[in-house]
């Protein structure tokens, strides 16, 4: 009797010791994983690149996968609990309820609207299927022991589970082709990783590595779409300086084109005068006069402005521009007033420019 005891006070110790422990991995599991899933999180909403609505799907796949994830460990630790199953079961109709939602909540931070809707049904269905099912053990049991098993109808939880996130690869490649870019090692590492952490608990339901590996696709994700939204933002801001800098030249060239308008003797010397600056500072940058300031770019910024070199004669009469005959010296004087009067047309428009 005496070793009969004894066995039974070991083997309870040793299983006492085993709970203590799962607990603990557990625990350790779902810090992870709400570290990972809150870094990302934080990191979207501080994110200027992105619509309010895009960062309210990041906070719901957030919200997903942390009840995911707690569910998980929390009905990891109860398997062979002395605890009622009725809170593992509990546990796991929340796991399997919420987890389609996480690849379909991405898909929402891919602004998919139509397809969305019909993926919501589905994920909102299985809920129903996962709630009604529980009480039956279809899709899973948890036998008195505290022990989980799974029901004949598992497969359909994986089914959906599977639809879910083919369908948020879908999204991705549709949202990467909109912005004509197609990052497949991205893309490929999601999918390792989902697969890795289904796989993993597919094979052996006490491992709880699944999501992780799903904060950690989040996180690609999430990289993801920043690059492209980043991207894209960055190719506007690019054409949007290059039609500002074209609309300059524009006016400028069609302000010279107006003063030479009035000035009837000058013939195209506005034009001469610019080709005469490109040629001396392209001549001048190729003898290495003074390369560190003479760019392509400072060069072409100079043609533009010797087209406003006789801006200032839109302020003298047309009567002392236009005269036939020698200008008094008076005259004179006023003409050579452009000059100061074109230094003071440019401040005043292009000033603060």
């Amino acid at each position: 009797m005496k070793q009969l005891a004894f066995m039974i006070e070991t083997q309870l110790a040793r299983r006492h010791e085993m709970q203590t422990q799962l607990w603990e991995y557990n625990a350790v599991i779902a810090v992870a994983t709400l570290l990972c899933i809150s870094v990302t999180s934080i990191h979207a909403e501080r994110n200027p690149t992105m619509s309010r609505n895009t960062k309210n799907w990041f906070h719901r796949i957030t919200a997903a996968v942390s009840i995911c994830a707690i569910a998980a460990c929390a009905g990891g630790s109860l398997d062979g609990s002395p605890l009622p199953p009725i809170y593992n079961t509990i546990a796991t109709v929340i796991e399997f309820s919420v987890a389609p939602f996480i690849a379909i909540f991405l898909c929402g931070a891919y602004d998919m609207d139509k397809s969305l809707r019909v993926a919501l049904g589905v994920a909102i269905c299985n809920s129903v299927f996962q709630i009604c099912a529980a009480p039956f053990g279809l899709v899973f049991r948890v036998l008195p022991d505290g022990s989980y098993t799974r029901g004949d109808f598992f497969l359909v939880y994986i089914a959906v589970l599977i639809a879910s996130i083919l369908f948020a690869l879908a999204s991705a490649l549709m949202f990467s082709r909109r912005f004509r870019r197609r990052d497949a090692a991205t893309l490929a590492i999601i999918v390792m990783l989902v697969s890795i952490g289904c796989i993993a608990r597919w094979i052996n339901p006490n491992l709880k590595t699944t999501y992780i590996c799903v904060s950690l696709a989040m996180l690609l994700f999430y990289l993801h779409n920043a690059s492209l939204v980043e991207q894209s933002m960055f190719k506007q801001i690019d054409e949007q300086i290059k039609h500002y800098l074209f609309t300059q030249q524009r006016m400028m060239t069609g302000l010279a084109e107006i003063i030479e308008a009035r000035d009837e003797s000058t013939g195209q010397h506005v034009v001469r005068t610019a080709n005469y600056v490109r040629i001396l500072a392209q001549a001048a940058q190729k003898s290495n006069y003074h390369s560190d300031i003479l760019t392509d770019d400072y060069i072409d910024m100079m043609v533009q402005c010797a087209f406003l070199h006789d801006v200032g004669k839109i302020a003298v009469p047309d009567t002392i521009l236009n005269k036939p005959g020698t200008l008094t010296d008076d005259e004179f004087e006023i003409i050579k007033t452009h000059t100061t009067q074109g230094g003071r047309i440019i401040e005043s428009v292009m000033g603060e420019i």
